[in-house]
């Protein structure tokens, strides 16, 4: 069953740290380990944030997904709409950045919620893939600048394979912040760092901050 087809509960109730991901011969099993839903993720971080008032700040970046088969702009609408009113129940909407490839649910909330920051997410097709590595990057580069200014979104989140030192630089130049996915090797993201993006995607945190541990030291 797609995800969208199941109860909250059913959903609760998944084990989602025994199998192993085939794609990820690197990943970590955690038996018996149940996703947690919005609310409880919120209800944590208030929590947790109460008892320890020295710790740093936890900001969240939530992708709304959509099943193109069977979801309607309203549904997407609907999720946007109940993760923002979710978000200013626990004072957390100064602290969220909406980020979906369904451009239009970002105008959607730009429009609706214009405090609410977004991120527009970027993939690449295979021939495209290809041209950039052969160097031919540029013209999608400004396509998707161009586009993001047009949903003034806050945030360009593309495939890697878009950026390098000149893209960066035109991105901070149209007051774009610019947070690539998905980067998992410490000597790929050490190269992304060091173009000056303003954040990174990864599925191995424990591996981006052992580099940013790594170079902060190196800086000091």
């Amino acid at each position: 069953k797609h995800v969208n087809h199941i109860s909250l509960q059913e959903f609760k109730n998944l084990d989602c740290g025994s199998v192993k991901n085939p794609k990820f011969p690197e990943q970590k099993t955690i038996p018996k380990t149940h996703p947690p839903d919005l609310e409880e993720v919120f209800s944590f971080i208030t929590s947790y944030e109460r008892k320890n008032p020295e710790a740093k700040k936890v900001y969240l970046n939530i992708e709304i997904k959509a099943n193109p088969h069977d979801m309607t702009d309203k549904d997407l609408y609907f999720h946007a709409d109940k993760i923002i009113t979710l978000a200013e129940k626990y004072s957390l909407k100064d602290r969220i950045t909406i980020q979906s490839f369904e451009h239009i649910v970002l105008t959607y909330i730009k429009e609706k919620y214009p405090s609410v920051k977004t991120s527009a997410l970027f993939s690449m097709t295979y021939f495209q893939f290809f041209r950039s590595k052969l160097g031919w990057i540029k013209g999608l580069q400004k396509e998707v600048i161009e586009k993001s200014i047009t949903l003034k979104v806050d945030y360009i989140s593309p495939f890697y394979a878009y950026v390098n030192p000149d893209f960066v630089k035109a991105c901070h130049e149209k007051g774009l912040k610019l947070i690539p996915w998905t980067i998992n090797s410490e000597e790929h993201i050490e190269e992304i760092m060091s173009y000056g993006v303003d954040g990174i995607i990864s599925d191995y945190p424990d591996r981006l901050y052992r580099v940013w541990k790594k170079l902060s030291e190196s800086s000091l």
